[in-house]
């Protein structure tokens, strides 16, 4: 394998062992790391998101049976270590983390919603091969969505808090998220302020100064 960042890869002499040839790969995974031939993360990211989503959809079918201390246990010990093994070497795309309190007020709600808005029109607007997944979680297992990395954004940023949250298809991940940023993660169905907590992550390959406006 021959990693590069580079579009137009040069060609590279085949390597022969023993009198074979050894196949090149686009992957490897490596002491449980996925390494990809172009630089990035993403397949790594992918495969751990969809164990943790397969553990995940198994404690859910607990969580009416099992107290609350069980499920912890289950988390912490079978799907938190996914997430978290090597991390300090892929994640590096982790943009923005927010703390949605019952406290926040409406100016702090706008604040932040436009830094968001603001992020993701430089995303689209940067013309390159960018890659964007948000996920939202609470302490309802309803409420963890399945990581996404998207390169198609157009229309995200408009259409994002007009979409019914039940109706949104399973692909549409970040419009799904984003939905549940704008109306249910700071209003209940009434149009009051929700008491439960949520938390928000963006994960992104673009750096931006709107992911810092969107922490403070």
């Amino acid at each position: 394998m021959t990693i590069s960042r580079k579009l137009h890869k040069p060609d590279h002499p085949k390597l022969n062992m023993e009198n074979l040839t050894v196949t090149e790969v686009s992957t490897h995974k490596h002491l449980g790391l996925h390494i990809s031939n172009d630089g990035t993360w993403h397949k790594h990211i992918d495969v751990i998101t969809e164990k943790a989503y397969k553990r995940l959809n198994v404690l859910r079918k607990f969580k009416f049976i099992l107290d609350r201390r069980s499920l912890d246990i289950i988390y912490l010990t079978y799907i938190r270590p996914l997430l978290e093994y090597a991390d300090f070497i892929w994640d590096i795309n982790t943009h923005l983390l927010i703390d949605v309190q019952k406290n926040q007020s409406n100016i702090e709600f706008q604040y932040r919603h436009e830094a968001i808005e603001k992020f993701l029109k430089v995303l689209n607007n940067d013309g390159s091969n960018k890659r964007v997944g948000m996920v939202a979680y609470s302490d309802h297992a309803d409420y963890v969505f399945k990581l996404s990395w998207l390169n198609d954004v157009d229309k995200l940023i408009g259409d994002a808090n007009n979409v019914d949250l039940d109706k949104v298809p399973i692909e549409s991940n970040l419009s799904h998220t984003l939905q549940f940023v704008g109306v249910d993660a700071f209003s209940n169905s009434n149009g009051r302020r929700t008491s439960s907590r949520k938390i928000v992550m963006m994960f992104s390959s673009l750096t931006s100064d709107n992911s810092v406006e969107i922490r403070n």
